[in-house]
């Protein structure tokens, strides 16, 4: 791990937590390199209203703060941990506890960015009805 690439409540959680524990939950942490090199390929909106629907520690946020101007920043974050995080690393965004996939989505949004978790995905009768075009195209 490159101490560079992440802010330092990120690499605190990092050494704090074990990787089991971040295994289990399906928790990555994209570098700020690929970050960068993600956000590149988008145009540089002006004042977009953007969203990190699994946003750990706010690492994909903080990146979209920099690259952006003046973004309406929006993350969701299961783990209450990473919430707490993620409010201290951009306090200007609204940060909610939730599961994504539980979620009731109403609001649009001209992002949506990030690095989604990692895990085996049996969804129940309800999410494979919601989400069918998204599972099986």
């Amino acid at each position: 791990m490159k101490v560079h690439e992440y802010h330092p409540e990120t690499i605190r959680y990092l050494r704090e937590s074990s990787p089991e524990y971040r295994k289990r939950l399906g928790q990555f942490f994209t570098p700020k390199s690929l970050r960068e090199e993600l956000l590149s390929k988008i145009p540089k909106l002006i004042k977009p209203k953007v969203l990190d629907p699994s946003c750990g520690t706010g690492e994909f946020l903080l990146s979209a703060k920099q690259y952006f101007i003046e973004p309406e920043l929006n993350c969701w974050e299961i783990d209450p941990k990473l919430v707490e995080i993620a409010k201290r690393i951009v306090p200007e965004a609204h940060v909610e506890q939730v599961d994504a996939l539980q979620k009731p989505f109403k609001e649009e949004f001209d992002v949506v960015l990030g690095n989604p978790p990692y895990f085996e995905f049996k969804p129940d009768k309800d999410l494979k009805i919601k989400f069918k075009e998204v599972i099986w195209g």
